[in-house]
């Protein structure tokens, strides 16, 4: 990636150190520019999932966590993170069975298996 921040790794930290610092729409940028490079990575879809959904675009945050499932199935935080999204738009069905897969993949974390049985 050639990037006005040096590597990816470090153009990354920079947009997260914005995100970090509340300068969400520098952070997008980052976010986006990084995946239009490295567009598997769920980490970074992660990132921009929660950045859209802080930002009110819970649409987006959704299609970008289930893309981000679609890439990686086993990825806990990305079902779990979907759950906490639909739970706040009122669709706590859905939401439970999000909650409910990150529990499968991952049983020892309290706070997977906090959210299992809303």
């Amino acid at each position: 990636m050639n990037s006005p921040n040096g590597t990816p790794a470090e153009a990354l930290a920079a947009a997260f150190a914005h995100h970090q610092a509340g300068r969400l729409a520098e952070a997008e940028g980052g976010y986006r520019r990084f995946l239009a490079e490295e567009p598997g990575n769920v980490m970074v879809m992660q990132l921009l999932a929660i950045l859209s959904h802080q930002i009110g675009h819970s649409d987006a945050a959704m299609a970008l966590l289930r893309q981000a499932i679609a890439v990686d199935p086993a990825f806990v935080s990305s079902h779990a993170n979907l759950g906490i999204v639909l739970e706040e738009r009122g669709d706590i069905e859905t939401a439970c069975a999000c909650y409910r897969r990150a529990a499968v993949l991952q049983p020892l974390d309290a706070r997977v298996q906090s959210h299992r049985d809303i």
